[in-house]
């Protein structure tokens, strides 16, 4: 993943085309000396404006696909990452765009042989890698997106109050 945090007095717009990727990288392939990995979780997306956010974009927080199973030396696929977490909070929030938290996809095949990394986990958990008894790998779960509508964003950080 990654983290992507815009905070602005003024408006946002992220007009068609614009994409903000905080995805997960998908998981390493194995070789003869190492097993496969797992998907990175998904990032973090935070946008705040103290007026209003338009988003006809893409915001991408998923999860990465875990690794595929290796037929020599035998290899279970890689659990795939979880999805992450993306935040839009503003007084009027417009979002006919994407937002994007799914998780990533269990590495493909099926082996019961060697163990390789499970998933990542973020906001969703991270999915489970194949191995002795487990013939395939599994998915993450998805993350979390929210729209927040408030006429007070920077209160999502701070405490108008000592501690």
């Amino acid at each position: 993943g990654g983290t992507v945090v815009m905070l602005a007095g003024g408006a946002v717009s992220l007009a068609s085309g614009t994409v903000i990727n905080a995805a997960g990288a998908p998981g390493l392939q194995g070789n003869a000396s190492a097993n496969s990995g797992g998907g990175g979780g998904g990032g973090v997306i935070v946008v705040l404006s103290n007026t209003s956010i338009t988003n006809a974009g893409t915001l991408n927080a998923s999860g990465g696909k875990g690794a595929d199973t290796l037929a020599s030396p035998d290899s279970s696929g890689g659990g795939g990452g979880g999805g992450g977490l993306i935040q839009l909070a503003a007084p009027s929030i417009t979002n006919t765009g994407t937002l994007n938290v799914s998780a990533g996809a269990g590495g493909s095949g099926s082996s019961q042989g060697g163990y390789a990394a499970g998933g990542g986990a973020s906001v969703g958990n991270g999915g489970g890698s194949g191995g002795s008894g487990v013939p395939t790998a599994s998915a993450g779960t998805a993350g979390l997106s929210f729209t927040t509508p408030t006429t007070d964003p920077a209160a999502l950080f701070l405490s108008s109050s000592p501690p």
